[in-house]
């Protein structure tokens, strides 16, 4: 009986390192040699580099335990370019008055509410009051973090999710919102799988102590969007917008600073990013989302007077001087929230109050709309990607595994 002819191995894995993750899951169960392959931790960073092209896709909630993830190049009417997910089981209940970190531990119920942090490589980053949980809804992967060192909801002024690739290492920042009194930003860093301070405070007020110096004074720091909480990754830096009210002495006189707040997951150091002049400093333009295009950090803001969305490219990174004006589109609506622009040129955007996905032309025309009911301006890379302790399943060994995360085990 013949042999029959088989192709190298080398070649086998150049071609599947071109496919999607959807395919690769899929052709886990060809063979035996097919599944090693796909299923080996350096093929799943080799196919993050290397894919032709990674299917971006932008998520929102289906239900409340149910995410559903839409290719942002699709058409919004192409019910096949959505795939749904389930959230991650939560960890068993712990026994009777057991302790960790001085507080009795909380665990989630089906009442309970996710909030998406950020995503980063194919990883989700969510939050359930107390803990949070790292999920890569691709491959099923997840991992419990308990014991945060905050309160959430009430002492989180912004986040972050973010990873380094200089280091090799995953990074959660919480910024605290008395920051006058904390003086310090908490990092979790998963190689260290501990919680660290990082002073920050000259480089978060600067700004700041620059204009009380000319006669003016911080009259509201909140910021004008729950959105603006999530932090933005981008060349290893996580950058959050913030637009905060300066008053002269005359109450009757004010005006409005528009900024870029940026931490360094390499040098755990905070700094800011100065917008274009005209937009930092005017009252009539509406800072909105971050984005990145054609590789570059890219910022829209919504012109009040002349009704338009506007988007800006930082073409050297860091550089104030390098920002360019790339498209205007006349939307005259100021609640559409640009979330990326798709490869045909179309700007995909968010409706923040009426909960609408929408797709519009570069002049402004709406081409196609999509009812999702709950706020949508996160995106998301498929990816085969994980962490090597990350947990599969409802293992016993996995459920353990996450209860030791920090240190501790509940038994």
């Amino acid at each position: 009986m013949e042999n029959k002819p088989t192709l190298p191995r080398d070649l086998i894995e150049q071609i599947l390192l071109r496919l999607p993750v959807r395919f690769l899951l899929r052709s886990q169960i060809v063979c035996k040699e097919w599944y090693r392959l796909i299923s080996d931790p350096q093929f799943a960073i080799s196919h993050f580099k290397e894919a032709a092209e990674p299917t971006q896709r932008v998520l929102f909630w289906s239900s409340q335990f149910y995410m559903e993830f839409k290719d942002v190049h699709a058409s919004l009417n192409d019910h096949s370019s959505v795939v749904c997910h389930r959230i991650p089981p939560p960890p068993p209940p712990p026994p009777p008055h057991s302790m960790a970190c001085g507080r009795r531990i909380q665990y989630f119920n089906e009442n309970a509410n996710y909030e998406i942090l950020g995503s980063c490589r194919g990883l989700l980053l969510l939050h359930c009051k107390p803990d949070l949980v790292l999920w890569n809804p691709s491959t099923g992967f997840y991992k419990w973090i308990q014991c945060l060192p905050l309160e959430f909801k009430e002492d989180i002024y912004m986040h972050g999710f973010g990873f380094h690739e200089r280091t090799g290492d995953y990074h959660i920042v919480l910024i605290p919102f008395n920051y006058d009194k904390a003086n310090s930003v908490k990092v979790f860093s998963f190689k260290g799988n501990s919680w660290s301070d990082v002073s920050g405070r000259n480089a978060w007020f600067g700004l700041y102590r620059r204009q009380l110096r000319k006669g003016l004074f911080a009259n509201d720091r909140t910021l004008h969007s729950r959105q603006f909480r999530t932090g933005f990754l981008f060349n290893g830096t996580l950058h959050w917008l913030a637009s905060f009210t300066l008053f002269e002495y005359d109450p009757y006189v004010c005006d409005c600073v528009h900024v870029i707040i940026a931490f360094d997951l390499m040098e755990m150091t905070l700094f800011d990013i100065p917008l274009p002049h005209r937009i930092a400093w005017k009252l009539n333009y509406v800072v909105c989302s971050l984005f990145r295009m054609g590789g570059c950090l890219s910022v829209s803001v919504y012109n009040w007077r002349k009704g338009n969305h506007e988007i800006w490219v930082m073409k050297e990174y860091n550089m104030g001087s390098s920002w360019i004006k790339s498209i205007v589109v006349p939307t005259h609506d100021y609640l559409f929230n640009p979330i990326c622009v798709t490869k045909n040129g179309g700007i995909l955007g968010f409706k923040i109050k009426n909960g609408i996905l929408e797709k519009r032309n570069n002049k402004g025309k709406l081409l196609e709309s999509l009812y999702t009911g709950r706020q949508c301006n996160i995106t998301y890379v498929e990816s085969l990607l994980s962490l090597q302790s990350a947990v599969k399943g409802t293992s016993n060994k996995g459920q353990q595994q996450h209860t030791r995360l920090l240190g501790y085990a509940i038994y």
